[in-house]
């Protein structure tokens, strides 16, 4: 628009002031039929600019109407696009204040319209689930997974977590199984950990430890309960001293001088009668970590080890004052020489453990001694204290006395 007028003005000063720098205006003759005009150069090259500048302003004033009804359509257009997204706006922060039935209503209206956003699909897909509509929930997905590839990953990823929200787990690890081709590792391996964790799958979840660790969706400790957890499970099922062992050898270095980890081992090998390997294996924890979580499964065995409450012996005696005050030690001497038969010698290590802590099952041992002994009424005082003290049920008082 600036160079047009810049164009007229030059126009303008050549009209006016070329004729007074020369010495003539010039004439224009113009002649069409009876029809004869007569003017001067100036006037004729004003009247043209006039009319072009008609023209022009009726030119554009004809193309302004013509789009009109573009810009009305790219005017609504906007305006729409502002209410579509003012809505979707509107359902997401009703998701989030919990209005579930507002929500689903919004996208409702945002479907029917055809400006639904996937974000909007999806926060109207879990507002479903939350009110049980399950159809409105697989709907809202389908629509969702079919706007785009990541929209699908994401669609699939939340269906999966659904299916765990109703603990339909064989339904989620199909789903992860799906996507496993298009979605990153780390979506995969945070979805398998869900699955695995809520199905208490700790054989998958120690094949995962490393992805897991690599993607920090756990910690150290984290990591360390998932072993122990599949160590315990593992054990749980084995039947055989062969299975044991297995479960045994497959333990790391630091596992097998860990009290925690080996104890429920040789407790489960000596239940099978494994009696050897147990012995040897509990022989090599307490020279070099005799913990009490060892002493504690020594002292519920039904048998004993010579070697084991010969080594005992020895390390009570090595430090006589803090084996005076260590239960766990005295408890596991006493049941060593009670099933060796000498009652006289597991009667004084219990009553010691007994003056430190006050127990049921202490007392149920003092018991079971006096009563082999025939020294009934002792034996009846402590059943007596074993039920005070918590015990769930004590021998038969008048079977013992008989």
């Amino acid at each position: 628009m600036l160079k047009y007028i810049l164009l007229l003005l030059i126009v303008g000063a050549a009209i006016f002031l070329g004729p007074y720098l020369s010495d003539t205006q010039g004439l224009v003759h113009i002649v069409n039929g009876d029809y004869e005009v007569n003017t001067s150069l100036t006037t004729a090259i004003i009247l043209l600019c006039l009319l072009f500048l008609v023209l022009w302003i009726v030119i554009s004033l004809i193309l302004k109407v013509l789009r009109f009804p573009k810009s009305t359509k790219r005017f609504f257009k906007r305006r729409g696009e502002k209410k579509a997204l003012s809505l979707n706006s509107k359902a997401i922060t009703a998701f989030e204040e919990g209005d579930y039935e507002r929500t689903i209503q919004i996208v409702k209206e945002l479907k029917r319209n055809h400006q639904i956003t996937v974000e909007a699909l999806f926060v109207g897909s879990r507002a479903a689930f939350l009110t049980d509509d399950y159809n409105l929930t697989r709907e809202l997905l389908d629509e969702a997974q079919s706007m785009s590839p990541s929209a699908k990953i994401a669609a699939s990823a939340i269906r999966a977590r659904l299916n765990l929200r109703l603990n339909n787990v064989p339904a989620a690890l199909e789903i992860i199984n799906e996507i496993k081709r298009n979605a990153s590792s780390k979506l995969i391996t945070k979805l398998s950990y869900e699955c695995y964790l809520l199905d208490k799958n700790y054989k998958e979840l120690q094949s995962l430890l490393p992805q897991l660790l690599k993607f920090k969706l756990v910690d150290k400790e984290q990591a360390r309960q998932i072993s122990l957890s599949y160590i315990n499970e593992r054990l749980a099922k084995a039947n055989s001293a062969s299975e044991i062992n297995k479960v045994y050898d497959t333990l790391n270095k630091a596992d097998k001088r860990n009290p925690t980890v080996v104890s429920s081992i040789i407790n489960k090998m000596v239940a099978v009668g494994d009696i050897n390997h147990a012995r040897k294996i509990c022989l090599g924890l307490l020279k070099n970590n005799p913990g009490s979580e060892i002493l504690e499964i020594i002292s519920s065995w039904d048998i004993s080890i010579p070697d084991v409450l010969k080594l005992l012996k020895s390390q009570a005696s090595g430090n006589l004052i803090a084996s005076q005050v260590n239960v766990p030690l005295l408890k596991a001497i006493a049941n060593m020489e009670l099933h060796e038969g000498l009652l006289k010698e597991a009667q004084e290590h219990y009553e010691k453990a007994f003056e430190l802590n006050q127990s049921p099952d202490i007392c149920l041992k003092l018991a079971s001694i006096m009563s082999s002994q025939r020294y009934y009424d002792k034996a009846t005082m402590y059943y007596e204290k074993a039920l005070k003290l918590g015990a769930q049920e004590v021998p038969s008082l008048e079977h013992k006395a008989s």
